[in-house]
């Protein structure tokens, strides 16, 4: 019994000497010729029992001089380790340990990202040291990351969270035409757009000017009209009666009124009003400051007054476009 099991053994370990290998297993026909030490465990059920040293110092292995590349378990820290550069080297098991750098080499297992102190680099650092790594700034032309410089961004940019702009931007068009500032609002919903005004805008400017859309929704700046109320105001001089049939221009001035002749005006006599059959035939503006009127009278005579007998006074209503 003794004798068939060295037999079996002997069988186990095959020595192919066409390609200088060593089968370990149960497989002794199968090889690769890259391999010089091949070995498989029982029904694909066993592994590789590494050495077991639990001694690394000058007593221990060490009195062997250990040459490079050798492969240990230490069973006190529970680790593999491999000789290297005549010292033994933990064999990584939970991340990187170490990392060379310009700054020199860090290590120590727990690494951590920070910002650096110039404000365009960032560090790398453990336990033991801290590795600069500067990265450049984004130019016109070379990648990089945005600064707390001033700074510019060629080529298209997606924003899909908003942003904010708070010393101001300038938003210029492009090459083609219809290109600029573009808001889309969602589906149903309405696109925001708040201008601000610089101490070199006139504080007029907010209430002279509107934001509108067109017919194709192109958001456009228009000017807004404004109404100007002048109230009981009284035609320049007293007036001589028209009589009927008869055509007469008169005219109220506004001092400080600024009309131009693109205004809309509206005039309507205060108190009992014109006699019947005393019409407004037409109101225009003459200067900024004075209005005409053409007054005609058909079937009574227009004296201009009202009836406890004093001046005839109108209210003056102007549309500015």
């Amino acid at each position: 019994m003794k004798t068939k099991t060295i037999f079996s053994f002997i069988l186990t370990i095959v020595v192919l000497n066409t390609s200088a290998q060593l089968k370990i297993g149960d497989q002794p026909t199968v090889h690769e010729k890259s391999v010089a030490l091949d070995v498989k465990g029982g029904e694909g059920k066993q592994g590789l029992w590494l050495s077991r040293v639990p001694d690394t110092s000058v007593t221990g292995i060490r009195a062997f001089n250990p040459p490079d590349g050798l492969i240990i378990y230490h069973p006190p820290s529970g680790k593999i380790f491999f000789r290297s550069n005549n010292a033994w080297k933990e064999y990584l098991k939970n991340g990187i340990l170490s990392i060379k750098t310009p700054s020199g080499t860090m290590t120590g297992p727990a690494l951590a990202n920070s910002m650096g102190n110039s404000g365009f680099d960032f560090n790398i650092m453990s336990s033991a040291n801290t590795s600069v790594w500067n990265i450049r700034s984004a130019s016109p032309t070379v990648r990089g990351v945005m600064n707390n410089i001033s700074q510019r961004f060629d080529g298209t940019k997606t924003f899909n969270d908003g942003s904010t702009f708070n010393t101001g931007s300038t938003l210029n068009g492009g090459t083609n035409a219809n290109e600029g500032l573009t808001l889309n609002g969602a589906t149903g919903s309405n696109s925001t757009l708040t201008l601000g005004v610089t101490s070199a805008t006139p504080g007029a400017a907010m209430t002279d000017y509107v934001l509108s859309a067109d017919t194709i929704g192109n958001v456009i700046m228009t000017s807004q009209q404004r109404i100007k109320t002048f109230s009981n105001v009284a035609l320049d001089g007293a007036p001589a009666p028209l009589t009927s049939g008869n055509t007469v221009v008169l005219s109220i001035v506004i001092p400080g009124a600024g009309l131009l002749n693109n205004f809309r005006i509206h005039v309507s006599p205060v108190g009992s009003g014109l006699k019947e059959g005393t019409s407004i035939n037409w109101v225009r503006v003459f200067n900024s400051d004075t209005i005409k009127l053409a007054f005609r009278a058909f079937n009574s005579t227009e004296t201009f007054t009202q009836a406890d007998g004093t001046d005839m006074r109108f209210n003056v209503t102007i549309f500015e476009n």
